[in-house]
């Protein structure tokens, strides 16, 4: 995606000043409401942290099967520039259930860590909340999550995607793939830093291409090898474009080039956990590089229903799509409606 020296050097700077998580989909479900009034910070230390600087709060999207407890992970984080974890506050553990109705699920402290401490892979494991939502309520559907910051009411934002085995999904990389220019980001980066705006351009077709995958009846799952920071950014530009809803997959590392062999790793182990694990049928993929072609392949899509955009359309025997999605489209519509479990 994002070719890598260039996009580590201008997005190190540009990590925009973002705002709690935004929502990933339309929903007839009201959104969270917080009720009660803010209650400042415990630490002092907090108030001197947070002083000028905007929350960059986000959760990560869980695939689960039915009955299935799934730990809920937020991270909280101020500063985004510096990446300044929020520690030791109380945070709040709202999921709505198949009712829309939100239910209080855990209140708990931010977790601490030393300065300069190295964890599970991720810089400085301090500012993460950890929850469990139990069995009983990962009934089949999208259970929306809140994590409510009680100091400031800054929030989280995420979902919890309950799927049973045998449900077939699609999958799609994001940057080159839906977006026409892999730096695009990174300008809607620069942009959101100093209290402006910029969309990156969509290619045409695209937003129908994987609607019509969505309105006949497939899963969507957003699998993007952008940090979890961007996630406000990311669903912003979805919505904005009418992207139908779905799971997002963010990686977890701060920084990576995006045309790192790290990424290519983190996709294809993502997809075949997903297949092994939790039984999801791959149906097709859409992807921009050659290591996109490479995880679809691992997750067992066949390599006819994989198809890359771009400089690399057609590698290793896939679909190659040229110029655009919109002669693509009328074969995506000609498709029969599928059957869920």
């Amino acid at each position: 995606m994002v070719q890598s020296r260039f996009w580590v050097v201008v997005s190190g700077l540009a990590i925009g000043l973002v705002a709690a998580a935004g929502g990933d989909a339309k929903s007839a479900c009201k959104p969270f409401e917080p009720s009660g009034t803010k209650t400042g910070w415990t630490q002092l230390a907090t108030k001197a942290m947070t002083f000028g600087c905007f929350p960059n709060h986000r959760g990560r999207d869980r695939i689960v099967n039915p009955g299935e407890a799934v730990s809920l992970i937020g991270k909280f984080t101020f500063c985004p520039n510096f990446n300044r974890a929020l520690e030791g506050e109380w945070v709040q553990t709202w999921v709505q259930d198949k009712t829309c109705a939100w239910n209080k699920l855990a209140r708990l402290k931010t977790e601490s860590a030393p300065l300069g401490t190295f964890g599970d892979g991720r810089k400085n494991k301090g500012g993460r909340v950890y929850a469990t939502l139990p069995a009983a309520a990962a009934t089949p559907g999208r259970h929306r999550v809140t994590m409510l910051v009680e100091g400031d009411h800054s929030r989280a934002n995420f979902s919890v995607h309950v799927w049973k085995r045998g449900t077939k999904a699609i999958v799609t990389d994001i940057d080159a793939t839906l977006t026409t220019n892999d730096m695009q980001m990174v300008l809607a980066q620069i942009a959101d830093m100093f209290g402006g705006r910029y969309s990156p351009t969509a290619y045409k077709c695209g937003k129908d291409v994987i609607r019509a995958y969505a309105d006949k009846g497939y899963k969507i799952i957003y699998l993007t090898g952008r940090g979890g920071f961007l996630r406000r950014l990311t669903t912003r530009w979805m919505n904005d474009h009418g992207f139908p809803g779905g799971a997002y997959s963010f990686m977890e590392w701060f920084m990576v080039p995006p045309s790192s062999a790290v990424q290519g790793d983190y996709k294809g182990s993502f997809l075949e956990d997903l297949v092994a694990k939790k039984g999801i049928k791959l149906e097709y993929g859409y992807g921009n590089a050659v290591h996109d072609a490479t995880a679809y392949l691992r997750g067992g899509i066949p390599k006819e229903r994989i198809h890359i955009i771009g400089p690399h359309a057609g590698t290793q025997g896939t679909v190659p799509i040229t110029g655009d999605y919109c002669a693509h489209l009328p074969v995506v519509r000609a498709l029969p409606r599928v059957t869920q479990p």
